[in-house]
């Protein structure tokens, strides 16, 4: 037999076994066995078997699909599909591969899942759709719990790294798609193809292709295909399995990952929103440089289009969904290489500009993207695509300004600023644009305005070095919008102006000087920065020439400006006074720089009220010198020095005329003039023009036109002799002139005559007398003389100015009369100087005294001896020291004296010193040794300070004196020896003095001075025995404060301090040279004494012990006192020229100095160091920092709790910027994961252990702080330490809240607050803290892994946690753990709800409500074992309480349970719903049963179905509680229960009744108690609900009327009156027959035979009582009158009578009840046909009467009418009936 007869053959008897299987068990027996070998054989090459293995395998199908339980032989099946290498055999093994997986548990499938998914890329498309389809649901399942019990890489992914790279790749597919909808609108891939009823592959989610959608659905046969809640759980599961590290590393494959978490991140349900969120938050970002990630979100975004002319095929595909389109965008915009990819970017940009389904969002987007490709591109990619997107920009302003979009309008403007930036070809040639754009400045809007400055401002360097062509348009451009009223086109203007036209440009500056008066200081800051003169650039100057200048300003002055002038402002040719003012600064300070580049301008563009500072000698000189060069060549005029002077006429001649620009063009021509002797022969013919301003209304312009005029009129005196005798006649009559009216033209009159008197002797000093006549001089001199005694300040100091210049250039007539006159004058100025207030004054006559003896020397050393004794009169103004040293230094040394050099104003001219001027050396000798007699430590402080300041005069001035500098060494010794004075002004001067005296020293002095520096810092050297000691009292007591030992403090202390931490005892000479910070150095005065170039004398001899000077000098500039820091900088400044270099080259050595200086012992030492730190941290990287840390925080903690206030003040700045700088480093989106993760593990324990426990509330507060902000950045670097900051915050709750909190719960009552009130206050402040904030951040990096350490923490803190705040937030933690990670949770949930259990019991209702939410949460993960557990201690405890309190603990936690974990309380209705539906009866606690009624209702719904269903629990609860608790209140509650349980089942009780009754029975039996009128209610009620059992179990029944009988005759009062409403109930349902056994007693009780003395106590509660239980006695009389005819014979008519009778004298309630009970006996008389006697009709009819008549109730009324009725209907047939 052949091998395939032998084959068919046993075919053939599989197939009859198979067939023969008459069970599903037999079947799947055979199958087990069969089916894997049977598979193998198609594998055979014959046709025949395999088509007859292919019919079993129908048979097969057709019996499994029957029956779905039947199982199928898994491992055969994957073996033979791991080793079968038939393509047949593969196909059909992976169909039955299929089937068994989907009928294997969740443990089997994965179990065998990774035998089959190794090499799953490597097979062909149809298998990997098959596999994939079994592994989707698979991997879904999986967790960290379920991971961390497997092997370590279990699906071999890196062997097979392709495996997992395909499957993220599906998986991504998968997140993207979306149930069909058949109202969902179709795209253009698939419209044609469209079917009435949509389907995948109709209607194809954005971005998948057809193939796409039938591999991840496998050909549409996935269950979630069309299931939008199962395809939900599918992407939230399949993602968290990516997040599983234990399968997949974390480092594998990012990009992939990447994706997964990028398009679940816009999924539409929230749930796969919150798991792709978390997946970018905790895992590595991707490489957004590479190439290949960058093109799959490329392709993603544009998806595969039709190719053009094409149709739509399997692959082609949509772009994405709108959101995700505009998360792609914003992650393209990290990339650098996204901005260079060509032509997708252009793609991208036109698809979110324009594209069809574009909304306002992604259109922001992809504006943004413009943006950064304009930034970021590379240029050679950009350069040929900018045109496109210039266009298209250009299209968005067009377009979009109708609609209104000022937000992309804004960006269109910034985006083509950019490319004009990066391509400047793009616009520098576009002048129409910028045309364009200027007036878009104007008409925008003024939100787009600013892009459009903006935009304006970026191309601004692409029109650099353009042709003369566009300068000229952009020229007009600038002159069209320099004057528009919107700033943004002023301000843009004159940017351009600034920047593309050089500063020799006469336009720019023209233009500059324009805006110089801008009302907007933007505008006039950058104006005035245009007019600041630039450093020389190889030698050239680049300025513009004064004739140029002078042309253009010409040229345009006239212009009309379309700006409206300024109500109230000067304008001069269209300018502005401010303008004009800006305008003449500007042509002085270009006169100045064209003669002499060297000149210091820096301050010369600016303009003020003040006076224009004088230029320096040498200055002065160099512009002489060119003037003259000028004037010898006769190209003066050429020069534009005439323009200006005519700008200068021009604003003095100016209608109306400014006070300030008077003042200032006076000033400028007074200048002028003193350069160049050709100016005053201009001005020679101007003689009276000049003269008129002597009566201008500003002083400084009289004052200036005076000098002027001095000078003009003496020049050439002798060719115009008779002109110049009448202007000197002219002016001493206005001198003497004392009206009023012409006040001021005599104050500027006077002053002319003393500066023509002045410069005719300096001009003529011989000829003088001749060309002036001493009489008129007298004249003068007696007119100066009688302003100085003027009453006016202003008028005296013109009358000594005046005569300062009468005697500064020669001696006067000495007549007697002249003499008197002068000694008078000087006793006046003396006066003055010694007396007035006015300061000015005083200086003024003490400079006329000075002057005044240099062309004098007859009373010179009375002078100088009146000056030595000034120090002690004006011991209160040490700054006048300053002006009586160069009083001092210009009376002793005269015209020698560098002080006097500005007096030397008229060119070409020397000054001729006359005898009596010259001074002797034995006067300078003289004087000099008097001044340092007085120059001795042993002085007294006044005049040591004045003698200070008049050494620094003399050593300035007069330095190149033989005699001073024979005098140097001592000068320095006296210095030395004032540096330890107590007074701090005189320890400056003394460091500036020895400073000065370095400076003009010679070289020896120089080398010694420069060696004791050094060996001071070396060797710890002193430096002279003349300086200070160590006994000196440096200042007087509690000048500046007092260090924590007692010592003084003050800026010389701090300078030694500086010097001693670096071993050395005194201070250095260059060091009081480099500190100042006195305010005296601000003045005018001390700052003329120019100590800036000391300092840099000092800095090369320094410069090799910067290391060791730096970083000590570096904490002292900040020092708490204002001065001594002041002092530390310029030393600092003087030191170090580039500070940020520095700093980062000694970075080490100054962190360290730091760091050891926070400890100091000094409180000034530390809280500068904390200063310092703070300083120090800005701007450094991590790497600096990193090993410092620890120590950072430590000592920051250690300060924030000083005992001093303002270290604690400056520790607190410190540690804001501490926390700042921690918690960017910890942030792993800025920073390296690795890098960030060093830092927060060194950080968290640290604040954690060390900062929140610490007892200084300030150091508990950053902690805290710095935490909070951690947990909020620290991302995935958190996981280490969730455990610890989770518990620790937990904790801070409590530790940390409010005092204020605390001292109100125990002062609760005196607020008028309750405690639960107070509670519910701070449970709401815990639930908004921060604090929680942090803990969910915290929550976010919990995985199973955390768990472990985590729960047991979290049990210790249910447990005992200590504080409200705490163990409120630590039920809201357990809650949220259960909604973040309930899959990792559940291992954990029994022991959380165990703790819970017990935690549910604390004293406040708050934490109680808290724990119960908690423990609702928690049991819906917990195993039923431990939730049973859990219930059945409760329901013990709540039937064991008494209180409300402890009873409100089972319904509060129920109804949590029932709300939050339904499906498992399901399994436990049989223990809370007995409870819930007794505690719904509970009257003691009203508000406790309604949330029992709530319990019920969540779990039943409220239908009364449930009591059927739940009777027999029911039933058993109460028995339980009936004969275990002894608590009344809960047995009245049973009883209430029984009652509406028998109620619910009607007829339905009757299979429990037995045991009702014997319960009931067992329950009433004893003596009343309160509450046991329940239990005789539900007596009552069963047995009426129970009726036909009673009837057919007549012993029942009689127990139960005995029962109702007996207790009927309790003497409780209260239960009495129900006890005979419910017997008569019972007997009149049941029909009793026992009336005989309660007649008697009723008719007792009705007649209230017992209760006679009761009614006739008066109480409120005792008679209605009593009366109560009358009426329901005469109910209960009708109610049990018999049914059977015998009895009611025997008892109708005493019965009937009885009732009659009490009708009379009754109250209405009674007689109701009377009246009821007679009609019920007449209706069941009527029954039987019992007529009742002539004598009870009578009764009857008569009682019912007296109830007809009574007139108050109409109830009565009614009843008795409806008595009389039946009365006689039933009873007393009457004719009417």
């Amino acid at each position: 037999m052949s091998d395939n007869s032998k084959d068919l053959a046993l075919l053939d008897t599989v197939e009859l076994k198979l067939g023969l299987a008459e069970s599903d068990n037999a079947f799947q027996a055979l199958t087990l066995s069969l089916l894997a070998p049977l598979l193998r054989k198609l594998s055979s090459s014959d046709v025949t078997v395999r088509s007859r293995i292919m019919s079993i395998c129908s048979h097969v199908n057709t019996r499994y699909n029957a029956n779905t339980k039947l199982e199928l032989p898994t491992s055969d099946l994957v073996t033979l599909f791991s080793t079968a290498t038939s393509p047949v055999v593969k196909s059909v093994s992976l169909v039955y591969l299929q089937m068994a997986f989907n009928r294997l548990s969740d443990s089997m499938s994965m179990q065998f899942l990774p035998q089959i998914l190794p090499g799953f890329a490597s097979l062909n498309v149809t298998t990997q759709t098959s596999i994939f389809a079994i592994a989707l649901p698979i991997l879904a399942k999986y967790s960290e719990s379920i991971a961390s019990e497997m092997e370590a890489d279990p699906f071999k992914f890196t062997e097979h790294p392709n495996d997992l790279k395909l499957l993220l790749q599906k998986i991504s597919l998968v997140l993207l798609y979306t149930v069909p909808s058949a109202g969902r609108p179709l795209n253009a891939l698939n419209a044609a193809d469209a079917l009435p009823q949509a389907s995948p592959l109709d209607v194809l989610p954005a971005g998948l292709s057809q193939a796409d959608v039938k591999y991840i659905t496998n050909n549409l046969k996935a269950t979630w295909t069309y299931n939008n809640t199962l395809l939900r759980e599918l992407k939230t599961n399949i993602v968290k399995f990516t997040t599983i590290d234990r399968i997949i590393s974390k480092e594998s494959f990012s990009h992939e990952k990447f994706m997964i978490y990028l398009i679940a991140s816009v999924d539409v349900s929230h749930q796969v929103q919150f798991v792709g969120e978390d997946g970018q938050r905790r895992f590595a970002k991707p490489n957004y440089e590479d190439l290949s990630f960058i093109l799959q979100l490329y392709r993603l975004y544009q998806g595969i289009p039709i190719p053009n002319g094409g149709v739509a095929n399997v692959v082609t595909c949509s772009p994405a969904s709108v959101p995700l389109r505009i998360k792609i965008i914003d992650t393209l915009l990290k990339s650098v290489t996204a901005a260079s990819q060509f032509p997708q970017m252009i793609q991208v940009v036109f698809d979110a500009l324009y594209g069809a389904d574009t909304k306002p969002k992604l259109r922001a987007s992809g504006m943004a993207f413009v943006q950064w490709i304009a930034k970021m591109a590379k240029t050679e990619v950009l350069t040929p695509v900018a045109s496109v997107l210039f266009s298209g920009l250009l299209k968005v302003i067009d377009e979009d300004e109708d609609n209104g979009n000022e937000t992309l309008r804004g960006f269109a403007y910034e985006s083509i600023g950019l490319l004009g930036n990066r391509v400047p070809t793009l616009v520098s040639s576009d002048t129409e644009l910028l045309t364009r754009f200027f007036k878009a400045l104007s008409i925008e809007t003024r939100n787009v305005r600013v892009a459009v400055q903006e935009s304006l401002c970026q191309m601004l360097p692409s029109f650099i070095n353009s042709s003369t062509e566009t300068l000229d348009k952009i020229r007009q451009l600038i002159l069209q919008h320099i004057d528009q009223h919107d700033h943004h086109a002023r301000y843009v203007s004159i940017k351009y102006v600034t920047t593309l036209f050089p500063f020799s440009d006469p336009f720019a500056r023209y233009i500059c000087l324009i805006a110089c008066s801008d009302i907007k200081l933007e505008v006039k800051e950058i104006a005035m920065a245009g007019l600041v003169f630039p450093k020389p650039v190889d030698g050239q100057l680049g300025i513009p020439s004064l004739s140029s200048m002078i042309e253009c300003i010409q040229k345009y002055a006239t212009r009309e400006w379309n700006r409206h002038k300024v109500p109230g402002v000067t304008y001069i040719d269209n300018m502005s006074v401010v303008t004009v003012i800006h305008l003449l600064a500007f042509l002085r300070s270009l006169i100045v720089k064209t003669f002499d580049p060297a000149a210091d301008l820096t301050a010369m563009a600016v303009v003020s009220e003040a006076k224009l500072d004088l230029l320096d000698t040498s200055t002065t000189r160099l512009v002489q010198q060119g003037l003259k060069y000028l004037t010898f060549n006769q190209t003066l005029n050429d020069s534009g020095i005439t323009g200006y002077i005519q700008w200068i006429e021009t604003s003095l001649n100016a209608v109306p005329s400014d006070g300030v620009l008077l003042s200032k063009a006076a000033f400028c021509l007074l200048e002028l003039l003193t350069f160049s002797p050709a100016i005053a022969q201009l001005l020679e013919s101007k003689t009276n023009w000049i003269k008129e301003f002597l009566n201008s209304p500003k002083s400084e312009t009289r004052s200036s036109m005076a000098h002027i005029l001095g000078i003009v009129a003496t020049a050439d005196m002798h060719k115009k002799s008779e002109s110049f005798n009448a202007l000197v006649d002219s002016l001493i009559s206005a001198a003497n002139d004392l009206s009023k009216t012409a006040i001021s033209y005599r104050h500027g009159s006077v002053m002319a005559l003393g500066y023509i008197v002045g410069r005719t002797m300096y001009r003529y000093p011989t000829m003088y007398n001749q060309m002036i006549d001493p009489a008129k001089i007298q004249i003068i001199l007696q007119a100066i003389s009688s302003m100085i005694d003027s009453d006016q300040t202003y008028m005296s100091i013109a009358g000594c100015l005046s005569y300062a210049e009468l005697g500064r250039y020669g001696t006067l007539s000495t007549s007697q009369n002249m003499n008197e006159i002068h000694a008078k004058i000087q006793t006046k100025l003396q006066a003055y100087i010694k007396s007035s207030k006015d300061l000015k004054l005083q200086e003024s006559a003490l400079f006329a005294l000075s002057h005044h003896s240099l062309g004098n020397d007859s009373n010179l050393q009375s002078i100088l001896d009146f000056y030595l004794t000034l120090p002690n009169i004006l011991s209160k103004q040490p700054e006048f020291n300053f002006n009586i040293g160069e009083a001092f230094a210009s009376s002793l040394f005269g015209f020698s004296a560098s002080c006097m050099d500005q007096y030397l104003d008229i060119p070409g001219v020397d000054l001729v010193v006359s005898k009596t001027g010259i001074r002797t050396a034995s006067l300078h000798e003289t004087y000099m040794e008097k001044v340092m007699a007085l120059a001795v430590p042993t002085q007294n402080a006044v005049t040591k300070k004045a003698i200070c300041v008049w050494l620094l005069c003399l050593t300035k001035y007069c330095g190149k004196a033989e005699v001073v500098k024979k005098q140097l060494f001592r000068i320095h010794s006296a210095f030395s020896s004032m540096l330890g004075d107590r007074d701090e002004f005189t320890q400056e001067i003394a460091s500036k003095g020895i400073g000065m005296v370095y400076d003009i020293g010679d070289q020896e002095l120089k080398n010694e001075l420069v060696r004791s520096l050094v060996s001071t810092f070396t060797d710890g050297k002193k430096i002279a025995p003349q300086s200070v000691t160590g006994t000196t009292e440096l200042f007087d007591s509690a000048v500046l404060g007092n260090t924590p030992d007692g010592s003084n403090l003050g800026t010389y202390q701090s300078i030694l301090s500086l010097a001693a931490d670096m071993n050395q005892p005194d201070l250095v000479y260059k060091f009081m040279s480099l500190a100042s910070h006195h305010a005296i150095w601000n003045s005018r005065r001390g700052a003329s004494m120019g100590f800036s170039s000391i300092a840099a004398q000092a800095e090369k001899e320094l410069e090799p012990f910067l290391p060791s000077i730096v970083p000590k000098l570096y904490r002292y500039q900040f020092d708490p006192h204002p001065k001594t820091a002041a002092g530390m900088k310029n030393i600092w400044n003087s030191l170090v020229k580039d500070s940020a270099k520095t700093v980062e080259s000694l970075f080490k050595e100054i962190i360290t100095e730091v760091l050891k200086s926070l400890g100091d012992r000094s409180w000034r030492t530390r809280e500068s160091s904390c200063s310092a730190l703070s300083d120090l941290l800005h701007g450094r990287q991590i790497e600096q920092l990193e090993p410092y840390m620890k120590d950072l925080w430590t000592m920051c903690f250690r300060t924030l709790d000083d005992i001093k206030e303002s270290v604690r003040k400056a520790a607190f700045l410190t540690a804001k910027t501490l926390t700042n700088m921690t918690v960017r480093y910890c942030d792993p989106s800025v920073y390296a994961v690795s890098k960030s993760q060093k830092i927060m593990d060194e950080m968290i324990p640290f604040l954690l252990f060390k900062g929140l426990p610490n007892t200084a509330e300030e150091v508990r507060a950053f902690s805290l702080s710095a935490i909070l902000k951690l947990c909020k950045t620290g991302g995935v670097l958190l996981k280490p330490h969730v455990t610890d900051l989770i518990y620790t915050l937990l904790e801070s709750l409590s530790s940390l809240e409010p005092q204020s909190m605390n001292y109100l719960s125990f002062h609760a009552d005196s607020y008028n607050l309750t405690q639960e009130q107070l509670d519910t206050s701070r449970l709401s402040a815990a639930k908004t803290s921060p604090i929680m904030d942090a803990i969910d951040q915290c929550v976010q990096n919990v995985d199973e892994e955390v768990l472990v350490t985590l729960v047991p923490k979290l049990v210790i803190l249910i447990r005992k946690g200590v504080g409200l705040p705490t163990r409120a937030g630590t039920a809201r933690f357990v809650y949220s753990l259960v909604q973040r990670v309930p899959l990792e949770m559940r291992v954990h949930a029994d022991e959380v709800l165990k703790a819970l259990s017990s935690a549910i019991y604390d004293r406040s209702a708050v934490i109680r409500k808290s724990f119960s939410t908690a423990l609702g949460y928690i049991t819906k993960l917990s195993s039923f074992k431990a939730i049973e557990k859990t219930a059945n201690s409760i329901k013990t405890k709540y039937l064991d309480a008494t209180d409300e309190e402890g009873r409100s603990i089972a319904p509060v936690t129920f109804l949590e349970m029932s709300r939050h974990a339904p499906q498992a309380v399901v399994d436990i209705h049989a223990i809370i719903l007995p409870l819930a539906f007794m505690g719904a009866r509970d009257v003691t606690f009203p508000n406790l049963a309604e949330i029992w009624k709530q319990v019920w209702e969540e779990n039943t719904g409220g239908s009364n179905l449930s009591v059927q269903k739940w009777k027999v629990e029911l039933l058993d609860s109460c028995v339980d509680v009936l004969t275990t608790s002894p608590s009344w209140s809960m047995k009245r509650q049973v009883g209430k229960a029984l009652v509406d349980i028998g109620k619910a089942l009607g007829n339905g009780i009757v299979d429990i009744m037995p045991k009702c009754l014997n319960l009931l029975f067992d329950a009433l039996a004893g003596r009343t108690w309160e509450g046991k009128e329940a239990v005789l209610e539900a007596l009552a009620t069963i047995a009426i609900e129970g009726k036909d059992f009673l009837v057919q179990h007549p012993d029942q029944m009689r127990a139960v009327e005995d029962m109702m009988i007996k207790e009927a005759k309790k003497n409780n009062k209260s239960y009495r009156r129900l006890s005979i409403e419910y017997l008569g109930q019972v007997f009149s349902k049941l029909e009793s027959d026992r009336f005989d056994d309660v007649k008697e007693y009723l008719f007792q009780v009705a007649e209230n035979r017992e209760a006679q003395d009761d009614m006739d106590i008066d109480e409120d509660r005792i008679k209605p009582m009593l009366l109560a239980i009358q009426a329901n006695a005469f109910k209960s009389i009708g109610q049990c009158f018999p049914f059977i005819k015998n009895q009611q014979e025997l008892h109708s008519n005493s019965t009937l009578e009885f009732l009659s009778n009490n009708l009379a004298n009754q109250v209405w309630n009674i007689r109701i009840s009377v009246l009821e009970a007679i009609q019920l006996i007449c209706e069941k008389i009527s029954t039987t046909g019992v007529l009742a006697s002539d004598a009870t009709v009578q009764t009857v009819i008569s009682g019912v009467t007296i109830c007809l008549q009574d007139g108050k109730y109409r109830n009565v009324r009614d009843q008795a009418t409806q008595t009389l009725k039946l009365f006689l209907r039933n009873v007393y047939i009457h004719p009417c009936y």
